[in-house]
């Protein structure tokens, strides 16, 4: 730097070559005249194909170990190569197959310091990349052919609640679901149970349950059990599956079972028949007319005991039979 009045002004204290640059660069780096005579490959580029730079410098790429390691793919590159010749520039993927490789090419045209005309091809290697993508898209699929198929409601919550996903809203289009907080769609008496859901969740990493009831402007009313789980991303919990099952159908047969037993229960206590009910002969159950047969004044004090003690001893081994 040297002062120049008020300005500062700048300049190389040392050119560094181009070819040094390239050299150590993670891209494989290749380099042609008009003429298709390589006249650079870095170290990377010469580890792909086998090979030292004294073995293919000055030689045309058509006989270079190039043309084998590309296999089926080099007919296209070179193509694409003389195009470059022309000004125009090329990218795309390539795979090759005997390296079992993936890589982005670059395909650029060059004027070097001499003024020569040229052409630049730059490889990046992204075989893990397009693996990991492959992978992803595979389990992308999976997934959502699995929410797709599945009756539950599957939604899914980033840490502020808000729905990024969801397979199925019932009443409503996907799109007007997207992007709102779970909380718009859950009715008000719910909210502190699902807030204390997704709040464990998020701090614990661990599955959690809570129910909800949904009333439809058609009267129609649904119940649904929510499990909330944990999605994590480098140790932390980054968003919330939550598979809402609609219960309706439990539900209503569980209140018909529970209504039926009290109907049955309440025949059974006005019934003048005794009634016992017992499991591997333990009394759980014993009516008001057994009771009163028995001569005892309350059921809790039978409950528990064996059926086979209020039987005549002579009764007993053909009772036991019958059982």
């Amino acid at each position: 730097m040297r002062r120049f009045g008020m300005a500062k002004i700048y300049k190389p204290s040392q050119r560094v070559p181009l070819s040094a640059v390239l050299s150590i660069s993670s891209e494989l780096v290749l380099q042609l005249d008009n003429n298709l005579r390589i006249i650079f490959a870095n170290e990377s580029f010469l580890y792909l194909i086998g090979t030292d730079e004294k073995e293919i410098l000055g030689k045309n790429i058509e006989y270079t170990p190039v043309i084998t390691v590309f296999d089926h793919q080099f007919p296209g590159l070179l193509r694409e190569i003389h195009d470059g010749l022309n000004g125009k520039e090329a990218s795309g993927d390539i795979s090759l197959n005997l390296k079992d490789r993936i890589f982005f090419y670059r395909i650029a045209p060059t004027v070097f310091e001499d003024g020569r005309k040229g052409v630049s091809v730059i490889l990046e290697d992204i075989t893990e990349r397009k693996r990991t993508e492959d992978a992803l898209l595979e389990s992308e699929v999976k997934l959502r052919s699995i929410t797709e198929n599945s009756p539950d409601m599957i939604l899914l919550l980033n840490p502020k609640l808000e729905i990024i996903f969801i397979n199925r809203p019932y009443s409503l289009n996907p799109e007007q679901v997207r992007g709102k907080l779970i909380f718009d769609f859950l009715p008000q008496e719910f909210h502190r149970a699902a807030t204390a859901c997704f709040e464990h969740v998020l701090k614990t990493g661990v599955l959690t349950i809570y129910g909800t009831e949904h009333h439809f402007a058609n009267g129609k009313m649904l119940y649904f059990e929510s499990s909330v789980g944990p999605v994590f991303r480098n140790g932390t919990v980054a968003a919330l599956v939550v598979n809402a099952q609609d219960i309706t159908e439990r539900r209503q047969a569980e209140r018909e079972l529970r209504e039926s037993e009290d109907r049955y229960r309440k025949l059974v206590e006005i019934s003048p028949d005794a009634v016992i009910i017992h499991r591997g002969g333990k009394i759980i159950f014993i009516n008001p007319a057994a009771l009163n047969l028995i001569g005892a004044s309350h059921s809790d004090d039978l409950i528990g005991k064996n059926v086979l003690d209020f039987i005549q001893p002579e009764f007993r081994d053909a009772v036991q039979e019958k059982y």
